[in-house]
């Protein structure tokens, strides 16, 4: 295209990258000194845990789970939100990691990508809905099971998606209200 100051590539070959391609000594030294470094500041200890963390795909894409809890009780923390809602699939581990240090590592392998926190202002309608969709696919291991804090409910998987969240069973519980602390 003339005049746009861009370049297109027009063509392009494929080259696998297995075990027979001999690594480029150069490249080799330069990405062992990364790892090194990297490698450093993901086992750096963060935290602990007293109990083990189950981010197992088959318990928060399915129920309430520790590891969910602690996150979305971290996030809602952090923003001083009245609720938060976490869809499970933002959690990756898929492991059991055992009480003891948390370290940068385990974090990166719960969440590993950078995913986008929205803070909204809904109306009691709306958290209603986003909490029918979370459950609409149960038992399905869909990432989109709701893991909470600051908000209880309770649904009925034998209910049609859509009408599966008990009447009166979701209650805010923020513990923001009266708090003075910032």
């Amino acid at each position: 295209r003339q005049g746009d100051n861009k370049k297109y590539v027009t063509t392009f070959e494929r080259h696998e990258v297995n075990a027979t391609v001999k690594p480029d000594d150069a490249m080799e030294k330069i990405v062992q000194e990364y790892a090194t470094k990297l490698g450093a500041k993901l086992d750096k200890e963060i935290g602990e845990s007293m109990v083990d963390l189950d981010a197992r795909f088959k318990i928060i894409r399915t129920q309430e789970s520790n590891i969910g809890n602690f996150v979305t009780d971290v996030i809602r923390e952090r923003l001083k939100a009245d609720i938060c809602i976490l869809n499970s699939g933002t959690l990756r581990a898929d492991t059991i990691t055992p009480a003891g240090k948390i370290t940068n590592r385990y974090i990166t392998e719960l969440l590993p990508m950078p995913d986008e926190i929205c803070v909204l202002e809904l109306t009691g309608e709306q958290v209603l809905q986003a909490l029918e969709n979370g459950v609409s696919q149960y038992p399905r291991l869909e990432g989109r099971f709701p893991q909470v804090s600051g908000i209880h409910f309770s649904f009925d998987p034998k209910k049609a998606p859509g009408s599966r969240i008990v009447p009166g069973s979701v209650s805010v519980v923020s513990h923001h209200d009266g708090d003075s602390h910032d």
